[in-house]
């Protein structure tokens, strides 16, 4: 992930982790709204930034499928 593109996502990261007390480990589930939120935050369609997202090995690919599967319902 393009460092200067880093903080905005780590900074969300830490305060969704923080909200829900998810210190688990590595993974970190991203809800919808989250991806929403992200995609206010880069100023992007979320169809774009998750397709970045999984480019930069942030996201699973199954997660383009997740989002699709629940626009749908």
């Amino acid at each position: 992930m393009p460092s200067e593109k880093a903080g905005p996502l780590q900074r969300y990261a830490a305060t969704i982790q923080s909200q829900r007390g998810d210190y688990n480990g590595k993974v970190l589930s991203i809800r919808q709204d989250d991806l929403r939120t992200l995609a206010v935050i880069y100023d992007q369609p979320a169809s774009l930034l998750i397709d970045q997202l999984i480019s930069w090995g942030v996201l699973d690919a199954d997660a383009r499928r997740a989002v699709r599967d629940e626009d749908a319902v």
